[in-house]
């Protein structure tokens, strides 16, 4: 293997740039240009009326480790959709998560829960978080027990449940409420006003 000079780099890479260029300039046939999809879509416009969000942007709570409220706060300054994840968080921790979320900013935030973990100690840390005013929950990896449910709907807030169709079905059987899905969102979220 040779090594290339840093001179070597730019020259073949500024070719390559120059060719893709070229490529893309009406009437030279030397590829198809991607179709342009209007922005923003419909589906873009459903879902940040839903939750009031400038942007249909999402944190993903991707673990306790990974996601904090300054993060959060951060997000939903910005306009998107903070995330806290709370699956093995104390009462005391999740109330001062969410209360420090809230204190912060009036921009939207979720609190999830992975059920595949154990929820019992979730039960206590989700009523804490209601409390403390969360106002949208979202479940991984499982239903949310009868309970959860019950809580969710008695402090107003919405619910999120990231499972397939059937999972739908069941949840919905489950808790007699209306679990409805973004115009042409497939099976990812369905979020429902209690």
């Amino acid at each position: 293997m040779s090594e290339h000079t840093r001179r070597e780099f730019i020259r073949t890479t500024t070719g390559a740039g120059a060719a893709f260029a070229f490529s893309s300039v009406p009437g030279s046939h030397a590829s198809l240009a991607p179709t342009a999809i209007p922005m923003p879509t419909e589906r873009s416009k459903a879902l940040t009326a839903l939750f009031g969000l400038k942007y249909p942007i999402f944190e993903a709570p991707h673990g306790p480790r990974n996601t904090s409220p300054e993060l959060a706060i951060a997000v939903s300054k910005a306009g998107a959709m903070g995330a806290l994840a709370l699956t093995n968080h104390t009462p005391n921790s999740a109330r001062d998560s969410v209360s420090k979320v809230r204190s912060a900013t009036k921009g939207a935030f979720f609190i999830n829960y992975i059920l595949a973990f154990p929820f019992e100690n979730g039960a206590a840390s989700l009523q804490a978080a209601l409390e403390a005013g969360a106002a949208i929950m979202q479940f991984s990896w499982g239903l949310p027990p009868k309970e959860a449910i019950s809580a969710i709907r008695a402090a107003g807030a919405k619910l999120g449940d990231a499972s397939d169709e059937q999972g739908k079905r069941e949840s919905s059987a489950r808790s007699r409420c209306r679990l409805s899905r973004l115009p042409g969102h497939g099976s990812r979220w369905a979020c429902a006003s209690f």
